[in-house]
């Protein structure tokens, strides 16, 4: 009878235990169920709560890690949370808490659980953690810190406003969970860095797509500056640029900035302002409260209620253009991957400003060279203009003074070839359809004309034309030659004669004998029947021709 009970209680026992790890089987594969089908962080907090509830626990807080560059840990992030309608309520989804504003640091990077029956009483808690916990109106709490993939993503804490032990059955369910929440955590995060590059990648090509398309300074920025406002959810922005002249600090576009402020940045400039502090150092800086770590005074910032700051410096090779400044009136706090942006974003500006300037700097050379080409067809056409009237003159003196160059005809005929007056040239019946006629240019300028007729009813062909332009061209060279070669012999036989009267003047001593002499001289030369020099002030030269003394021949 005792072997029988005995091992009806073993039996009972041993049911009681599959029946306790059959439920908690079902409860691991629901909350993992429900963990690997989460979309949202929030999901992940609701599952965990809802499938593995613990007595007492009323907030669970999902935090995420925010590192920098280096891989270094530098603030932690709400994600998500859960409270039970009492007591304290949790920090808002989007809390972030710098590693110094956080002493329980400690606590949650490790890379086990902890659990803590009352975190006022436990040795493993030091008092700056305590103090800050003790704030919190925290008492029993479990840390369940995040690891994927050797790294740490976050932590999940419960968190009890009254002192809880943390059973066996209650930690177990927390810590073969753990991995699966790790992985859940951390896929959604990539997820978002996708999402985030994506759109970064779309506000680049658009902010690119502003930039390539604004060719003009005063439409780049406004426009840049709207997209930018846009794409970072800012509430104000402005653009500041460097004046070449003074090299100061001036603001070149704005929007949402107090009509106050922006008066005041127009009439004195930006010297001494964060956009300025940013400008000299060359590097972005981000405040999320301007009240807590400015560089500078920002009283004026605090008193229009612009909490927040992002800036950077517009750089092109190397050379600090300006600066892109952002404000907002509330806090906020940009990550690592945000100020990638706003530095690629600084440097698309930068690129977008100076091809601004060098279509400025092309539009005033082609401005500059359309000037000088209408000054210099205006010179051609002047001087063409000139050239005309000079040969114009020329020719009609050469062929006054040119016994050899006058009309000239022939006649071809059984007897031979004869000259014809001018009366005989271009008589007779249909002479003008037999009849062509060719000017004779030089330099675009008519100077004769090659007039010819047939004897027979043919016509001119398109040969006999080209072949008489042609001609007129090498005749219209081999008079011009003519001209200026006679031209040449008149001038030297001038200046023959100009020398040998200069040669006699120069041989006299007395004034009589040179005025004399030049006298003689020119009318020889002149053939002139009368010549006389005098000499005097031009007012005796032009009252009477007795006023002053003079020399005849």
């Amino acid at each position: 009878m005792v072997s029988q009970v005995a091992n009806a209680i073993h039996n009972a026992r041993l049911f009681e235990q599959t029946q306790a790890a059959l439920s908690e089987t079902a409860t691991l594969y629901n909350a993992s169920r429900r963990i690997t089908e989460a979309g949202e962080l929030q999901e992940i907090v609701t599952a965990v709560v809802d499938e593995i509830p613990v007595p007492d626990i009323n907030r669970v807080v999902l935090w995420d890690l925010e590192r920098d560059e280096s891989g270094q840990v530098v603030a932690f992030i709400v994600r998500g949370g859960w409270h039970s309608g009492e007591g304290t309520s949790i920090m808002p989804v989007g809390t972030r808490l710098s590693t110094a504003q956080l002493p329980a640091t400690r606590l949650v990077m490790r890379p086990e659980p902890l659990f803590f029956d009352n975190v006022q009483q436990d040795e493993r808690i030091d008092p700056a953690a305590r103090a800050m916990l003790r704030q919190q109106n925290i008492r029993g709490m479990g840390v369940l810190p995040l690891w994927s993939s050797g790294q740490q993503v976050g932590a999940l804490l419960l968190e009890s406003e009254v002192p809880h032990h943390f059973s066996e059955s209650e930690i177990r369910p927390y810590r073969a969970l753990s991995g699966q929440i790790a992985a859940a955590v951390e896929n959604r995060r990539l997820f978002e860095e996708n999402v985030r590059r994506a759109e970064e990648l779309a506000a680049l090509n658009r902010l690119a797509e502003v930039v390539s398309t604004s060719l003009e300074q005063q439409a780049l920025l406004p426009s840049a500056l709207e997209t930018l406002l846009e794409v970072l959810d800012f509430e104000i922005g402005l653009f500041s640029l460097q004046d070449a002249e003074s090299g100061r600090l001036l603001l070149a576009a704005q929007q949402g900035l107090p009509r106050s402020m922006a008066e005041r940045f127009e009439r004195e400039g930006m010297e001494g302002t964060l956009c300025d502090f940013v400008f000299r150092t060359r590097e972005a800086l981000c405040l999320g409260d301007v009240r807590e770590e400015a560089p500078v005074d920002v009283r004026g910032l605090i008193e229009h209620g612009l909490l927040a700051y992002a800036g950077l410096p517009v750089l092109y090779k190397g050379e600090c253009l300006g600066t892109i400044c952002f404000f907002d009136t509330s806090v906020r706090h940009m990550s690592a991957a945000d100020l990638l942006l706003l530095e690629d974003m600084g440097r698309q500006i930068g690129v977008g400003l100076e091809n601004t300037r060098l279509f400025r700097q092309t539009q005033q050379a082609l401005a500059e060279v359309e000037a000088a080409r209408r000054e210099a067809q205006e010179a051609l056409a002047e001087a063409e203009a000139v050239h005309r009237r000079y040969l114009q003159r020329e020719w009609r003196s050469f062929l006054t003074t040119s016994a050899a160059v006058q009309l000239q005809g022939f006649q071809a005929g059984p007897e031979g070839t004869k000259l014809l007056s001018d009366e005989q040239l271009f008589e007779g019946k249909d002479v003008e359809r037999r009849r062509l006629a060719v000017p004779i240019k030089l330099r675009g300028q008519t100077i004769g004309l090659i007039d010819l007729t047939r004897d027979d009813e043919g016509e001119w062909s398109e040969g006999d034309q080209a072949l008489v332009e042609s001609f007129s061209e090498n005749l219209a060279l081999a008079i011009e030659n003519t001209r200026l070669f006679e031209q040449t012999q008149h001038r030297a036989a001038r200046e023959r004669l100009t020398r040998e009267i200069t040669d006699k003047i120069r041989g006299q001593t007395d004034l009589g004998a040179i005025l004399q002499t030049t006298v003689q001289e020119l009318g020889k030369v002149l053939g002139t029947s009368q010549a006389a020099i005098r000499l005097g002030t031009e007012q005796e030269l032009t009252s009477s021709p007795g006023g002053a003394r003079s020399s005849k021949d």
